[in-house]
């Protein structure tokens, strides 16, 4: 256990890893919602990728630099497939685990499949080890790989555990929409409509015109007569 609270503290304990995380925190609130409408995610998700990602980036890199030389050797690729793996219960190989669970559940949160989570797990846990063997600020080991794509296939099935299922009701209202869409026949003209036809009004009955035979009826006889 100390052991592990020492590697902890090595990661995290650097002023740059603070600032960076503190960086990433904020860059989530602002960037995560807009990212989300362009994509069509889920805020809450997209920005807890961006964490996770921020959260990864700054364990594997940014804590190492001022400790280890930035050295570009393409030759140190070649450690991911003849180098020995670490144990799987050493301090590093634990904190490997969970170091992309956060980024698979933020995953698989805000987009809602499979295949977009477990890509971006896969291909960042692979980009990860390739450039710490690349740049020298760090090992790269096959058995990292797998340890980090472990880690966020285990945040993507949390979320997928605990994801509370659609009801059959909902998507049974969701689909009548669409069946009455199929039905209704298309309209073809505004008189199709009774609601859009005009309404015709009844025309107002013209007052008949006098009759000759009343203007030739005496004064005595005319009921209109004065007097």
């Amino acid at each position: 256990m100390d052991a592990f609270r020492t590697q902890v503290a090595w990661h995290f304990g650097h002023t740059a890893v603070q600032v960076a995380i503190c960086v990433f925190f904020l860059a989530g609130l602002a960037l995560g919602p807009p990212l989300a409408r362009r994509l069509g995610w889920r805020p809450s998700g997209t920005v807890l990728a961006i964490w996770g990602l921020g959260g990864a980036l700054s364990v594997t890199f940014i804590s190492r630099i001022g400790r280890h030389d930035f050295v570009l050797d393409p030759a140190t690729v070649g450690q991911c497939l003849s180098g020995l793996s670490k144990p799987w219960l050493s301090p590093d190989s634990v904190l490997n685990l969970v170091m992309l669970l956060p980024l698979g559940a933020g995953l698989m949160l805000a987009s809602r499949r499979y295949s977009v989570a477990i890509t971006g797990v896969v291909a960042l846990a692979v980009w990860i080890e390739l450039s710490q063997g690349l740049s020298g600020l760090g090992a790269c080991e096959r058995g990292d790989i797998v340890r980090n794509t472990i880690g966020g296939l285990v945040g993507l099935a949390l979320v997928r555990l605990f994801q509370r299922p659609e009801s059959d009701d909902s998507s049974r209202l969701r689909t009548i929409p669409a069946q009455l869409s199929h039905r209704m026949p298309p309209s073809t003209g505004p008189a199709d409509s009774p609601l859009d036809a005009t309404p015709q009004l009844p025309k107002p009955r013209s007052a008949s015109p006098p009759t000759r035979a009343r203007w030739n009826q005496s004064p005595e006889e005319r009921p209109d007569r004065l007097g």
